[in-house]
């Protein structure tokens, strides 16, 4: 609809010019308007019905092109239910009147979290510390494939053992966002290292709560570090002791 009265208002644009050329060579008395005859009218007619169309046809190659690249996020409910999808250009702009879904990784090699900066791009933290991977679902993507990407994007090995912790929605001014936070839970030294990270490093429980309420942190983060801390990493000293 939108698309229809676009195309109207540039047929009607260009008809009005027609219209008033041919009145100002009939009002104004001018020695060409003897030549302004019937053919002539509605050669010019045509030549603005093409003119309109040429134009509208090089704007949709354009918009054609630039949807070809666009990533289509799903509006979901808190429940994960899919209801739409929407352009991740349009739907940055909209701020946080639609949920979509997000999925995170904590790694953690031996009690510790690696964290490094978030790229300055990102809308939601930039530049503040959090877990390497981040990614918004691609609509009709599945979780798993969602996963897999995002750690092969970040280090080139989707191999890690990861295991989901839990879903939970965030909401801000900025974003609203339906969560589903894994962890790679990692011993082996080997598997870490071929890892190949670059940018961050690991942190402890303590070094991590020391800087607690600072602002390096994103807000997700600190959201997810209380659980963590009392969940995985809780484990992790219990079989310290043993």
């Amino acid at each position: 609809m939108k698309e229809s009265f676009r195309v109207a208002f540039q047929t009607q644009y260009g008809l009005s010019i027609h219209l008033l050329l041919v009145l100002v060579f009939y009002v104004t008395g001018s020695p060409e308007a003897v030549y302004v005859n019937s053919t002539t009218v509605l050669l010019l007619f045509q030549a603005i019905l093409v003119a309109v169309i040429a134009i509208e046809s090089v704007r949709l190659f354009i918009l054609d092109k630039k949807l070809y690249k666009e990533e289509w996020l799903p509006v979901v409910t808190e429940k994960g239910d899919v209801t739409g999808r929407v352009a991740m250009s349009i739907t940055k702009d909209m701020k946080n009147r639609f949920m979509h879904p997000v999925v995170r990784v904590a790694l953690i090699y031996k009690g510790k979290i690696y964290l490094k900066e978030r790229d300055h791009s990102r809308l939601l933290d930039p530049g503040k510390l959090d877990y390497p991977f981040e990614k918004y679902m691609q609509y009709n993507d599945e979780v798993d494939e969602t996963l897999r990407y995002s750690i092969r994007k970040e280090c080139g090995n989707s191999n890690l053992p990861l295991r989901f912790l839990l879903k939970y929605t965030f909401e801000n001014e900025i974003t609203k966002r339906l969560i589903f936070l894994y962890v790679a839970d990692i011993e082996d030294e080997n598997i870490f290292n071929s890892l190949q990270l670059q940018g961050g490093k690991l942190w402890t429980v303590s070094q991590i709560e020391d800087n607690t309420g600072t602002d390096i942190y994103s807000e997700c983060f600190e959201l997810e570090f209380e659980y963590l801390k009392n969940t995985v990493l809780l484990a992790h000293r219990f079989r310290k002791v043993n």
